[in-house]
């Protein structure tokens, strides 16, 4: 699910505790940090900044946040090139990718819980049931399609830079909106992060979302750590 904590030391210390391999998850691996690139250099690093990742308009006031971030980052000499990276449709294709695992997900919850279930996860669970596993295994390909994609990009560039969310948060008592701009890294396995870039005029917050190479973990946090001083609110 992912680490949720007060700063990025913190989650770096969080990284330390789990990151690496582990004999009870075939899928980790180990991140050779001694003979991987693991700091920041600011004079260096290549920063593609695209705001929205062609998965729709955002709210002026997220977009204001995001402007003001970008601008203080290049006002404090960070390298930071306007890029097209257009994911938004390629990530609605494969969304049904989530259904067998909403179902699973269910299928671990006690039968007395069942009524604490977001209507959400039930919704897609029961989309599940009518998914053939054909279907499945062409979502898994274009699942490994959308990485080629997104690896392509970190061919030219150090990190990613776009908004956390379209929108501002909602309140508790409205819908949530659709998480589209974290959507395509879980579909993906890049590391991301999303750290406070500002406040919209109602005082709710604003992220910004960097996103590294696979294996980059550890100089994503250093990024992200020194985004964070740049942008300290």
């Amino acid at each position: 699910i992912g680490v949720i904590a007060a700063n990025v030391t913190d989650t770096r210390h969080i990284l330390d505790a789990i990151g690496g391999y582990h004999p009870m998850d075939p899928c980790s691996w180990p991140f050779r940090e001694e003979t991987r690139e693991t700091g920041f250099d600011p004079h260096t690093a290549r920063l593609g900044i695209c705001m929205d990742l062609g998965s729709g308009e955002a709210s002026v006031d997220c977009a204001e946040v995001f402007e003001r971030s970008i601008e203080r980052l290049i006002d404090g000499g960070l390298d930071c090139t306007r890029v097209s990276l257009k994911l938004g449709d390629a990530v609605i294709d494969i969304d049904p990718v989530y259904n067998p695992m909403a179902r699973r997900s269910i299928d671990m919850v006690a039968p007395d819980k069942w009524p604490l279930i977001d209507p959400v996860v039930v919704n897609l669970a029961n989309l599940s049931e009518v998914e053939s596993a054909y279907s499945f295994l062409k979502l898994q390909e274009l699942r490994l399609a959308l990485g080629r994609t997104v690896n392509e990009f970190f061919e030219q560039q150090d990190f990613l830079l776009t908004l956390t969310q379209l929108n501002t948060p909602n309140r508790l008592d409205q819908e949530a909106s659709s998480m589209i701009l974290t959507r395509p890294f879980d579909m993906t396995g890049h590391p991301a992060i999303s750290i406070p870039a500002g406040f919209a005029t109602d005082g709710l917050a604003v992220g910004l979302q960097i996103v590294a190479a696979p294996g980059d973990d550890v100089r994503l946090l250093a990024a992200a750590r020194y985004l964070e001083q740049v942008l300290a609110l």
